[in-house]
């Protein structure tokens, strides 16, 4: 990688990788994605803009109660999620001293649960 050009064409497809993860995500129409580690700039743009909530940077204790709650399943890559992975509505997040987690509202909606989002961590 040497030339401005190289960099660029090193940009474009990572653009279009994120752009393919968020499309496997999205065809499952969720309206939470949970995740153990981050969620890149870009992959949060198409998220949000397609309306989903992406809650990052969730402690992998939390994440494995919310998939058993709502019967999700955790999937470490997006091409393998199948509409049985998403989870149903009607799951209460709640605040406990330990976790995370500060929803004290009814969620109605459906969520799929993956490691990460961000194309930079590996």
């Amino acid at each position: 990688m040497t030339a401005e050009t190289d960099f660029t064409r090193l940009l474009q497809i990572e653009e279009e990788h994120v752009k393919e993860l968020c499309a496997d995500i999205l065809a499952l129409r969720p309206d939470v994605v949970i995740t153990e580690k981050g969620v890149s700039d870009l992959a949060q743009h198409y998220l949000v803009k397609a309306g989903v909530t992406c809650l990052r940077r969730v402690k992998k204790s939390d994440n494995n109660r919310l998939a058993r709650a709502c019967g999700a399943t955790i999937c470490n890559h997006t091409e393998e999620l199948k509409e049985s992975d998403v989870g149903t509505q009607g799951l209460y997040l709640l605040s406990t001293p330990h976790s995370s987690l500060t929803c004290l509202d009814k969620f109605d909606g459906s969520v799929v649960g993956v490691p990460t989002l961000d194309d930079t961590s590996g």
